[in-house]
């Protein structure tokens, strides 16, 4: 079923309206909103009366509605075009002025209430705008497929390329690193192959400290939540002190920074992103896709009555190696290099049934065998998912 799209708009093709209407018989509804005298309360109570229209009978849910609606509506300004809020809103919590959040709020509940599922993008009028370039015509007369294929389409792209790198650049110090590592290794230049993992790690031992300004040796396992949080939207970091010791056979996963969570406000996670274009696209290759991203971020998926749940998996060969890279750290132990090196060679990826997972490296399937293989397939899984947008 076709999305209903509601746009809100200084757009010329619907200045004669003074009240929200079908726009060239298609799903597509336009308000001219932002005039001097019409305040966005009033705005709000006509989007919510045309909905009511569209609707019909009250017991009834649109299917998926999309609302697109110019900044000037929600009390903000000069706001980055962007996929604004999460589902329950709490992506703008406190991230705007109480005005906004008190509308934005209105917005959510009503969407709530009268949609299956639906999405909100605020936008600025200009030739920076895809979406007004779309409303301008610019990519023909089908101003609804043109938000489609052009103005809403790109706009993923942009904000799933956003996520994209900010995944690469968690990595690619790390990568990098243990590229010059394994090269003087290999050189049979041993001493200095220790010797660069020293400074490396040293580099590190007090970046991450507690309340009370004492190390707390998590530095690699932060990395980790930052991919984590990025790729699904949650944290699962365990508060227990005696938990968290990197050197434990059972240390557990820990708390994202506050730079990603800030870096994250207002946007979408990989996996909402994902679930957009899911009903679109080959659904088994896309879930597919989706699972080997879960396995590489070291997390796995349990299906429960509530609904699908993702976790932590402890065993995952990703979060031990940060557990050693940290635990390095916090002992020193700079001279056993092929300890990291090798490590994936005997900590493999499994499967639900225990069997040792295959990751697409060009034209061929082989197994993780160092960090690099992991971040080259990371990379790749998500340059995978950015082409099926």
């Amino acid at each position: 079923m076709e999305p209903v799209i509601i746009v809100v708009s200084e757009c010329v093709h619907w200045s004669e309206i003074d009240d929200l209407q079908q726009y060239n018989n298609q799903p597509l509804y336009g308000y001219y909103g932002a005039s001097s005298d019409i305040n966005p309360t009033r705005v709000y109570i006509s989007i919510e009366d045309g909905i009511e229209k569209i609707i019909g009978n009250k017991k009834n849910k649109i299917e998926k509605l999309i609302l697109i609606i110019h900044d000037k509506e929600l009390y903000l300004n000069k706001i980055q075009e962007k996929v604004s809020y999460k589902k329950d809103g709490t992506a703008v919590v406190n991230q705007y002025n109480e005005k906004a959040n008190k509308l934005i709020t209105n917005y959510v509940n009503l969407l709530n209430k009268k949609a299956n599922e639906w999405e909100v993008w605020a936008f600025q009028h200009g030739s920076s705008s895809e979406i007004y370039e779309c409303l301008e015509k610019k990519y023909g007369e089908n101003i609804y497929q043109s938000l489609l294929e052009k103005g809403l389409k790109k706009n993923l792209i942009k904000l799933f390329t956003l996520l994209k790198h900010r995944i690469a650049h968690l990595w690619l110090p790390l990568d990098i690193d243990i590229q010059g590592i394994v090269e003087c290794w290999n050189d049979g230049r041993k001493d200095a192959a220790c010797k660069y993992l020293e400074d490396v790690l040293e580099d590190k031992k007090d970046k991450k400290k507690d309340q009370n300004n004492n190390p707390t040796y998590a530095y690699y396992r932060q990395k980790l939540a930052d991919l984590q949080y990025i790729v699904t939207g949650l944290e699962f970091g365990i508060q227990d002190s005696d938990l968290n010791d990197p050197c434990s056979k059972d240390a557990k996963p820990v708390d994202c920074s506050e730079e990603v969570k800030e870096f994250m406000n207002g946007k979408e996670s990989v996996l909402e992103l994902i679930e957009k274009v899911k009903k679109e696209k080959n659904e088994n290759e896309i879930e597919e896709l989706k699972q080997t991203l879960l396995a590489l971020a070291g997390l796995k998926t349990n299906n429960e009555p509530q609904g699908t749940k993702h976790e932590p998996n402890l065993n995952s060969p990703i979060l031990k190696f940060m557990c050693l890279m940290d635990c390095k750290i916090k002992e020193k132990r700079y001279n056993n290099v092929e300890e990291i090196l090798n490590f994936f060679q005997h900590h493999k990826f499994l499967d639900e049934k225990g069997n040792e997972m295959q990751f697409c490296m060009g034209n061929i399937e082989i197994p993780i065998e160092s960090f690099h293989d992991w971040f080259y397939v990371l990379d790749n899984c998500l340059e995978n998912f950015r082409m099926k947008l």
